[in-house]
C-alpha cells in the first residue's frame, strides 16, 4: 500500500503522464495506456525496443512515485507480447482482481482506454487491444458465472462489521466520498441490516443525491467530527491525493464515544485515513490490502 498509493493516477493526472511518457524519442514508445486501480497501477506501451522501454519506464514511475529505481527493482512487474495481452485479458474478466469477478474492473479497464484516447496516447494496436478485452470482460460476465460470487469487498466489510459488532440494526455508518464505491458498501451494509447511513462529500450536493438513495443523510464535510460521535462505521472512498481523516479527529472523537469501538475502512488509493489511527484504542483501521487478505481467507 505504501508504494501504490505513491504510483496511483488520478483521471487528471494521466493525460499529462501519457504525454511524458510519449514524448521522450529515446524511450521509443508509440503507444500508451495508463491503468490505475485501488490495486494495480499498470503501463501497456508498444515499443519497437521493449527492453530500452522497460528501463525508461521505470526511470519514469521511480521518478513519480519520489522513489530510487533500485527501491521500486522489486515490486515491478513486466510482461511482453502475448503474456502482456492475456494479462490485461485477466484483468478485464476479474480473474486477477482483489476480489475475483469484482464488476468494477471493467469499467476502469473501459475508462483507462477513453482516457488514452482522448489524450492521443494510442494508435491501431492498443485501441484493439483494449477494444477485445473490453468485450472478453462482457463475455466474462454474461457466458459464465464469475460474476455471480457472493464475495466482494462490499461483502468484506460487511463480514468485518459483523465481526466487530455482532447484529447491524442499532449501528450507523459514515460514508466519506460519495463515489461508486461508497454507494455499493453502504448498500450491502443496508442489507445486512444496518440502521442509519450518513453522507459527507466535498460537494454537498453529491452527498444529498446518494443519501437520497440510501434513505440516509447528508453531514456538511466541515462538520465530520460531529458526525463520527454518531457513527460506528466510517467508509472512505474519495479520489483525494491527501490524507483526509486525520489521527487528532479520531482521537477526539473516541474521547467522547464512552468506549464504543468504531471500525473504519479505507478503501482508497491513496489512503483516506492516517494509518497511525489504528493505534487508538477502540479503532480498527483495515485498507484495501487489509481486505485482500480477509478475502482470500473467505
Amino acid at each position: 500500500m505504501e508504494v501504490r498509493e505513491k504510483l496511483a493516477f488520478g483521471s487528471q493526472r494521466i493525460p499529462p503522464a501519457l504525454n511524458e511518457i510519449l514524448s521522450v524519442e529515446a524511450a521509443g514508445i508509440s503507444e500508451a495506456v495508463l491503468l490505475s486501480t485501488c490495486n494495480r497501477s499498470e503501463c501497456y506501451i508498444c515499443a519497437c525496443d521493449t527492453e530500452q522501454a522497460r528501463i525508461y519506464l521505470l526511470g519514469f514511475l521511480a521518478r513519480y512515485a519520489g522513489m530510487e529505481i533500485p527501491q521500486l527493482q522489486g515490486m515491478v512487474y513486466c510482461l511482453r507480447g502475448e503474456a502482456a495481452v492475456e494479462h490485461l485479458m485477466r484483468v478485464a474478466t476479474g480473474l486477477d482482481s482483489l476480489v475475483l469477478g469484482e464488476n468494477e474492473i471493467l469499467g476502469q479497464v473501459r475508462r483507462a482506454a477513453e482516457l488514452a484516447q482522448s489524450a492521443g496516447a494510442t494508435g491501431p494496436i492498443l485501441s484493439a487491444l483494449f477494444r477485445y478485452a473490453i468485450q472478453a470482460g462482457k463475455r466474462a460476465r454474461t457466458e459464465t458465472e464469475i460474476g455471480q460470487g457472493k464475495l466482494s469487498v462490499a461483502s468484506v466489510v460487511v463480514e468485518l462489521a459483523e465481526q466487530t459488532f455482532g447484529g447491524l440494526q442499532e449501528h450507523t455508518a459514515l460514508l466519506i466520498g460519495a463515489g461508486k464505491f461508497s454507494a455499493i458498501t453502504a448498500r450491502a451494509l443496508t442489507q445486512a441490516g444496518l440502521h442509519c447511513i450518513m453522507v459527507a462529500n466535498r460537494t454537498f450536493e453529491k452527498a444529498e443525491k446518494l443519501a437520497q438513495r440510501l434513505n440516509g443523510t447528508a453531514v456538511h464535510f466541515d462538520r465530520l467530527s460531529e458526525s463520527l460521535l454518531q457513527a460506528d462505521i466510517v467508509i472512505c472512498s474519495t479520489g483525494a491525493p491527501h490524507i483526509l481523516l486525520h489521527t487528532s479527529t479520531i482521537e477526539q472523537a473516541q474521547a467522547h464515544r464512552q468506549g464504543r469501538p468504531l471500525l473504519v475502512a479505507d478503501l482508497s488509493v491513496p489512503r483516506d485515513a492516517d494509518p497511525r489511527i489504528a493505534s487508538i484504542p477502540g479503532v480498527t483501521l483495515v485498507n484495501i490490502d487489509d481486505l485482500d487478505r480477509v478475502a482470500r481467507n473467505s
